[in-house]
């Protein structure tokens, strides 16, 4: 979900926008490269592109070896299909070596999110990962929450939180001891003072 969101970010409007602010018909991996560093924060696309790179480069260098394009480029990812995709969002020519690089970093992001959702999930000590295990991975994640922080994660929950308007301050001692020391040494309980519920009941025995 959240990789389907950041490849239509990614393909439908920065890619098309460089494309026709450049004047070219064709998308390839320079223009990827540049919807990354616009969109990714600045770690994050540093590690982005440096995975896009290297994914392109091996797609390049295994050109006469047989298989699937996502296994000359070492990607787990289809390659094959992210370039339908693109092809089918831009309406433009899409080079094989912009879909090699867009599969690199979507999953590069992928391997992020599910690396938190681990570690968020061990935090809760549970054997499973829930959708609220990814929620608090990507929300615990500062660069992943610009990213993804308005997504929607179906059964999720929300963020554990408490409006600071109803956080209960507690007096500290030296506030407890200005405070008897103001009611004449007794303090109030239910508005009235101890000695004073004293002799209420001292007066209710008196005939």
């Amino acid at each position: 979900m959240v990789a389907y969101r950041l490849l239509l970010r990614l393909c439908h409007t920065q890619v098309n926008l460089l494309l026709e602010s450049n004047g070219k018909s064709t998308a390839t991996s320079r223009e990827v490269q540049t919807a990354v560093r616009l969109v990714f924060p600045s770690d994050l696309a540093k590690y982005a592109v440096s995975e896009g790179t290297m994914a392109v480069t091996r797609y390049l260098t295994s050109a006469g070896t047989r298989g699937s394009k996502s296994r000359r480029a070492g990607l787990q990812f289809p390659v094959g299909r992210y370039h339908r995709i693109m092809k089918a969002k831009l309406r433009r020519s899409v080079g094989i070596t912009a879909a090699v690089y867009l599969a690199a970093t979507l999953e590069y992001q992928t391997a992020e999110v599910l690396e938190l959702s681990g570690n968020a999930t061990m935090d809760l000590r549970q054997r499973r990962m829930t959708p609220r295990s990814v929620l608090l991975g990507i929300r615990g994640e500062q660069e992943l929450n610009r990213i993804a922080g308005r997504a929607y994660i179906r059964g999720g929950g929300v963020i554990p939180n408490i409006h600071w308007a109803l956080i209960v301050k507690r007096p500290t001692a030296a506030k407890k001891g200005r405070a008897v020391k103001a009611r004449g040494g007794r303090i109030a309980y239910g508005g009235e003072s101890r000695a004073g519920q004293g002799r209420g009941r001292g007066g209710g025995r008196e005939r």
